[in-house]
């Protein structure tokens, strides 16, 4: 078990948009939910960038496009209008009330959604983070906090996680810019 700690991360440059304290307590206010210690920790110590060269985590950045204050309540909206229109697919782990009140904060490139169940608490204040797959044609539990998460993509529980066409991703976390 990896607790309280991240994978030891490569970094390709040094860490260039993070977020404060005062920033995570603004953003529960638009989020709705207290932010899970793993996803505080992450923003404070990493901040804004792709992970394994194909996760964003969006963290709180004023208006920013890819601020967790931005995109979590539009790609809630998204969801919404997904099970309405019936797009998701909601083995194995889904069912159209849980995805309605997930809180969604992050992506891959490849079309997939992370987000917590606010429902579903794991101890320690972490909440249960879901994978969305590509085209809403997954829902699965994916681990009982961001720390379990990251670290399973870079093993084989990535196979459960995203896809079995994927294979354990490099722990790199390459910093960006907001620009």
């Amino acid at each position: 078990m990896h607790e309280h700690d991240f994978p030891s991360f490569t970094l390709t440059r040094p860490v260039t948009v993070s977020a404060s304290d005062a920033e995570l307590d603004t953003a529960v206010a638009t989020v709705g939910v207290s932010l899970p210690p793993s996803y505080r920790e992450f923003a404070r110590r990493f901040g804004y960038g792709r992970i394994f060269n194909r996760l964003i985590l969006y963290i709180p950045m004023g208006d920013h496009c890819d601020s967790l204050t931005v995109r979590s309540p539009g790609l809630a909206r998204f969801f919404r209008e997904g099970i309405e229109k019936e797009y998701f697919e909601y083995e194995p782990d889904g069912s159209p009330e849980l995805v309605r009140r997930l809180i969604p904060f992050g992506i891959s490139e490849d079309g997939h959604y992370f987000a917590w169940d606010p429902a579903e608490p794991t101890g320690g204040g972490e909440l249960a983070v879901y994978a969305i797959g590509s085209k809403m044609l997954s829902v699965t539990r994916a681990a009982p906090n961001l720390y379990e998460l990251l670290h399973g993509v870079t093993d084989a529980r990535v196979k459960h996680i995203l896809g079995p066409g994927y294979q354990p991703q490099q722990p790199v976390f390459t910093p960006l810019d907001k620009g």
